[in-house]
């Protein structure tokens, strides 16, 4: 009996298609800036409301919803929208920020009534109450380049020194100091904060965050944290005659590209004492690197999520699903793709455009000794900028040329036979 060579075609939508593990042909994406709204009556939740949106490397985005009479939960989404888990936290109390690791684990900081405490998610549902190293609640969590969520806050109530704090999957939890603490301790009007903390350039292994000094501002500075706990820190000149006052900061190729909120300007240093800006006009909220060369962020007069280059230029503009307030709390998943929570609403999906590329091929096994009856398995492979969604098409092919291959039609989840060996 003659064996049949078969081969699987792997089409990553919004992304390129990919043929077995030989290479890619022309890519088919989807448009940049499509949007879709998966509404909470959709996701299954509808008297709760979306107030949090992180993504996973995994490619599921976890999301905190609100229930007035429930307390916050949390939901973890695919990429299309469809709920894989959720639960009801077992430690309430008003969210300050949520980060997840490379492999899923979702952290969550909280405010009061137990400072200090940091609640651990896996990726089953499972949580763990942890003890955060601080005097106080954490701020600010994001994810790493190292893939452990980092976060901030203040490890000595006495002195309000600031720590920047590190969490890997297994809830290890590192500190280290920044050295800044409040020059006239007990004063609330000297307090030092962390107002941000970010991800460095790609392979750089750092973190970038500002801390601020009074109210109103009398003192910022940029730092920066490898992954032995050095840490760096510089004064900041002022800006235009004030102390910038940074509400997010993003970090694109070599460039920290602060957002004033007292100038309303996108701000960075061209040398230690030179800065470069341009006028946006408005708030613009959590900024977000997309690609290597680009970062979002929500602005606060149209209401649309904006795209930015490193020189602050807007490169798009796009509806919030018709929301009549600014977007907050922007993430980016793995494809580039922007997601935020919209309240009772749901969540929104705007899409990159970006054309995924693979790092592992797709594959298709077993890849030889195949004879009628084999059952074939297929499998994506891994994504740089993640697809949305995966389709399979199998082939059965009468010689290597892919010109006498014919569609086979079968459940893209089942193994396949051939068809001729019955």
């Amino acid at each position: 009996m003659k064996s049949l060579a078969k081969r699987a075609l792997v089409l990553a939508s919004a992304s390129a298609l990919v043929v077995g593990t030989v290479g890619v042909a022309s890519p088919a994406h989807a448009d940049r800036g499509d949007q879709r709204t998966f509404s909470m009556v959709e996701l299954g939740f509808p008297n709760d409301a979306a107030d949090y949106a992180a993504a996973g490397t995994n490619g599921s985005i976890y999301s905190l919803i609100f229930n007035p009479n429930d307390g916050y939960s949390f939901m973890r989404l695919s990429p299309n929208g469809r709920v894989l888990g959720s639960g009801v936290l077992s430690l309430q109390g008003d969210v300050l920020g949520t980060a997840v690791t490379t492999d899923g684990v979702m952290y969550v900081c909280l405010q009061g009534p137990r400072p200090g405490e940091i609640l651990r998610i896996d990726p089953d549902g499972n949580q763990t109450i942890l003890s955060s190293r601080l005097a106080g609640d954490c701020t600010v969590p994001v994810r790493g380049l190292d893939g452990n969520v980092w976060f901030g806050g203040t490890i000595n109530a006495a002195t309000d020194e600031i720590g920047i704090g590190r969490v890997n999957s297994a809830g290890q939890v590192d500190m280290f100091s920044t050295r800044l603490q409040n020059p006239d301790p007990g004063n609330n009007n000297t307090n030092v904060y962390l107002s941000s903390l970010t991800p460095g350039a790609t392979g750089s292994g750092l973190m970038y965050f500002t801390l601020q000094q009074g109210f109103p501002v009398q003192a910022t500075y940029l730092g920066t944290i490898d992954a032995n706990g050095a840490v760096s820190t510089q004064l900041l000149p002022k800006l235009q005659g004030d102390n910038i006052d940074v509400g997010s900061m993003v970090v694109v190729e070599d460039r920290a590209i602060m957002f004033d909120r007292t100038t309303k300007q996108l701000a960075w240093l061209l040398n230690n004492s030179t800065w470069s800006t341009v006028g946006v006009g408005t708030n613009l909220y959590d900024l977000q690197r997309g690609s290597d060369t680009e970062f979002w962020a929500g602005r606060g007069d149209n209401r649309t999520i904006s795209s930015f280059n490193k020189n602050g230029t807007s490169t798009g503009a796009y509806p919030n699903g018709g929301l009549t307030y600014a977007p907050l709390r922007l993430t980016v998943d793995p494809g580039g793709n922007v997601w935020a929570p919209q309240a009772d609403r749901g969540i929104v999906r705007i899409l990159s455009g970006l054309v995924p590329t693979p790092t592992t091929s797709p594959s298709i096994t077993p890849d030889s000794g195949v004879v009628p009856g084999t059952a074939l398995t297929a499998r994506p492979g891994t994504w740089r900028y993640e697809a949305t969604d995966f389709t399979y098409t199998w082939q059965t092919c009468s010689t290597s040329d892919a010109a006498s291959c014919v569609d086979v039609g079968c459940s893209e989840d089942q193994p396949i036979h051939d068809p001729r060996s019955r």
